[in-house]
């Protein structure tokens, strides 16, 4: 999960911290609540890259992102350079980028807690009473 939180916030950092405005920049920006689906997804896909695809040595890691990636932006309609545009507006607008990184850590927290075990009672404790 630490590492998880990281990646949004490495995101965050990586993004240049300057701008061009133009009319256009607003109108092409991804709105919230799908950026909020591409960038999860784009953050599950650079986990799985790291943490699974980097320890087989049988698979170009980097390759194999690329094509997840891609993958995920069509299926979102989405494309690399509207994905970037997009980052940028958020990293320079911290009113909106923060709500979102809240949004998504929210959603990792509920993913974590519906992953653990349900606890079960331990039946030979049960068998002393």
């Amino acid at each position: 999960m630490n590492r998880f939180i990281l990646g949004i916030f490495l995101i965050s950092l990586i993004s240049p911290m300057y701008s061009c405005k133009t009319k256009d920049d607003a109108s092409s920006t991804i709105k919230p609540e799908k950026m909020r689906e591409v960038l999860w997804e784009y953050l599950q896909i650079q986990h799985y890259a790291q943490e699974v695809l980097s320890k087989d040595s049988t698979i170009n890691d980097t390759l194999a992102f690329l094509q997840l990636r891609d993958s995920m932006f069509r299926r979102h309609q989405v494309d690399a350079r509207n994905f970037k545009k997009s980052m940028l507006h958020y990293r320079t607008h911290p009113d909106q980028f923060l709500p979102l990184l809240d949004s998504i850590a929210a959603m990792q927290q509920r993913n974590i807690k519906s992953q653990q075990p349900k606890k079960q009672f331990d039946l030979e404790i049960l068998e002393l009473y």
